[in-house]
């Protein structure tokens, strides 16, 4: 028996690729029926508008998004203790990951945040952004306090120039047709990370 949303699930499948290409803005419902080969009766069934389908859209990307990350942080804080390591591996775990993805990756807030979305999904998507940079501002604190930097910086700023990686790296990989560049600019943050709070690398930079 199929699943009991599964058209509400193919409509969000799809509507998300053609966001990714589109952008939000160039991306209609009609575009979505045709894709998923529905009827207007079934879009509007699961969502009352396309606004409705935006704020749906954003909710499910930050679930699995941040499962993902999750995930990988969880599995490597059960290995190591040391904040600083910790820190560094999940950095190369985040880029092996994304090395392994076959499809071109993106960021469908980036989408979102082109084009004018409903004040809901605006507010949702800026406290979704709030929260992980509370997230990985604690992590980098951490590592603060065990490991003194080098130049002066902020946790906060640390965190946002992690997103920030993520994100420039999504724009690199669809500039040049070329999905590694998240992986690339992910080892080039850690390069940096190490730079300010390893003694030992600010020696050989010296050097």
């Amino acid at each position: 028996m199929a699943p009991r949303n599964s058209s509400k699930n193919l409509i969000l499948d799809k509507a998300y690729e053609l966001v990714m290409v589109n952008g939000y803005a160039g991306t209609s419902i009609d575009m979505i029926l045709q894709a998923t080969g529905l009827t207007k009766g079934a879009f509007f069934y699961h969502f009352k508008s396309k606004t409705d389908l935006g704020m749906e859209l954003a909710r499910r990307y930050v679930n699995q998004d941040s499962s993902k990350f999750y995930r990988i942080i969880q599995a490597v804080d059960k290995q190591m203790d040391d904040p600083l390591e910790r820190n560094l591996v999940f950095i190369e775990r985040l880029a092996e990951w994304y090395e392994g993805q076959t499809n071109m990756p993106g960021c469908l807030f980036a989408s979102f945040s082109y084009y004018k979305v409903s004040d809901e999904t605006a507010l949702f998507m800026k406290k979704a952004q709030r929260k992980w940079r509370k997230f990985y501002s604690q992590r980098y604190e951490e590592i603060m306090q065990q490991y003194p930097p080098r130049i002066p910086v902020r946790s906060e700023d640390l965190a946002d120039h992690f997103m920030g990686t993520v994100e420039g790296g999504f724009v690199l990989s669809r500039i040049y047709q070329q999905p590694e560049h998240v992986a690339m600019q992910l080892r080039q943050f850690k390069n940096y990370v190490q730079l300010i709070f390893e003694p030992e690398a600010g020696q050989a930079a010296k050097g």
